[in-house]
């Protein structure tokens, strides 16, 4: 008998540990890590896919249970012959937290751009605008888990030319904990 109620006040303190509490007012940070995946198709060699990985982190105030806006840079490399460096994206961060029953979600957004060019598509990377939703987990005091899906808005400068400039989405996955 006491076995069952020690392995039943365990399950309930674990499984009300999975539910993360709003946010305070104060300091917050993330790392996360994304990946990105993206296809082109060139008339002159077929189409190919490529995927882009970084390591990302932002800092910044919580200003109410609902508010965050910080700042952030990430690094960023990618696959195949799309991108042959690394990519130093900086970016305002802002996103939002809400229960919807038991379950805590986020939308996140992070407008910025890149200061070192990128071949992809044959131009630089000037604007990068990436939505996303997810479900955080809370791992006790201010640290919680965080995993969303969206997608990656590359603005290029394609052609080479300054009057072209194009629209480029990736969908993405980031996972990552916050602090």
């Amino acid at each position: 008998m006491k076995r069952t109620v020690t392995i039943i006040l365990l399950l309930i303190s674990v499984c009300s540990s999975l539910f993360a509490a709003y946010p305070d007012r104060g300091y917050r940070g993330f790392v996360e890590q994304n990946i990105e995946v993206g296809w082109e198709t060139r008339y002159y060699d077929g189409s190919s896919t490529f995927a882009l990985w970084g390591l990302s982190t932002s800092h910044g105030y919580q200003f109410s249970p609902h508010f965050f806006l910080g700042a952030g840079v990430m690094f960023q490399i990618g696959s195949g012959n799309v991108m042959r460096r690394l990519e130093l994206p900086l970016f305002v961060h802002a996103r939002t937290d809400w229960k919807l029953g038991k379950h805590p979600v986020f939308g996140d957004l992070r407008v910025g751009g890149t200061f070192m060019g990128r071949d992809m598509k044959g131009g630089e990377d000037k604007l990068q605008i990436t939505p996303s939703v997810g479900y955080r987990w809370d791992w006790g005091r201010r640290t919680c888990a965080n995993i969303s899906i969206g997608v990656g808005l590359h603005g290029c400068d394609d052609s080479g030319w300054r009057t072209h400039f194009t629209w480029h989405p990736m969908p993405l996955l980031r996972f990552g904990i916050e602090f």
